[in-house]
């Protein structure tokens, strides 16, 4: 089992461990998922092509037209599988690789360091390599081949027509910001709802376990306020997220 290094493990760090020995598929996928996108681009285009070539008589460049869209639509049906299939064993290989890992690390840590930070609040980050994972799944693979296609789209535009491709980078750059800032403001709700779900869970797991004892000592209203507090801390920090969402 690899080990994690102990001085200046960034997030970079972190993800290129993760990722060492499985950087064909994250290529492949990549690679995949980029033609796939592309297809569907000119898939449109060619629509409009066929349906010139038809009606203005042109049937032997109709009937390219449609072998072409033909081979374009089986062609991205092919590569969204070779895509997804490369995705689901990078989140495999991620998971083998830092996962024991992470564990590894943790538990060669020292007492002190335990005792300065809660459990709950420690076994919720080290089970965060679930989200890593979620982040390189469909999802988030699709979020970055959107913004590499359009990246393209813009950069083509640029080509043809400074002015309108500059007004077309300005307005990205507009509603980019504004949705870095929704989701920095979203984040920090985000952030007090997982504390409260900790909290939650930490509160009536011992209780639900020492339920006898709950109900000989006479401290049920102690845990239901206690709870009842958390939850709504919970709810209202969820609230104030939704505004940004």
């Amino acid at each position: 089992m690899n080990r994690l290094p102990h001085a200046g493990l960034t997030g970079r760090r972190l993800l290129g461990f993760a990722l060492r020995g499985g950087r064909r598929h994250v290529a492949v996928t990549t690679g995949a998922g980029l033609i796939a996108a592309v297809l569907n681009f000119a898939t449109p285009v060619g629509a409009l092509l066929l349906i010139g070539a038809l009606t203005t008589g042109r049937d032997d460049l109709a009937a390219w037209y449609a072998a072409a869209l033909l081979a374009a639509v089986l062609l991205t049906t092919l590569l969204g599988v070779a895509r997804d299939r490369a995705a689901t064993r990078t989140q495999s290989h991620m998971q083998r690789t830092l996962e024991p890992a992470l564990w590894d690390r943790l538990l060669s840590l020292d007492l002190a360091f335990f005792r300065r930070h809660p459990v709950r609040r420690l076994l919720r980050r080290a089970q965060g390599v679930g989200l890593l994972r979620g982040m390189l799944g469909s999802g988030g693979l699709d979020a970055l081949l959107g913004a590499l296609f359009t990246a393209l789209a813009l950069t083509l535009l640029a080509v043809l027509d400074p002015w309108l491709g500059l007004a077309a980078l300005a307005l990205s750059a507009v509603i980019l910001a504004g949705l870095a800032w929704l989701a920095w403001r979203q984040q920090r709700h985000d952030q007090e709802v997982y504390e409260s779900v900790d909290d939650v869970q930490a509160l009536m797991y011992p209780a639900l376990l020492g339920i006898d004892e709950v109900h000989a000592y006479g401290a049920e209203a102690v845990v239901f306020d206690r709870w009842q507090g958390a939850f709504e801390r919970q709810k209202t920090a969820d609230d104030a997220g939704l505004r940004y969402a």
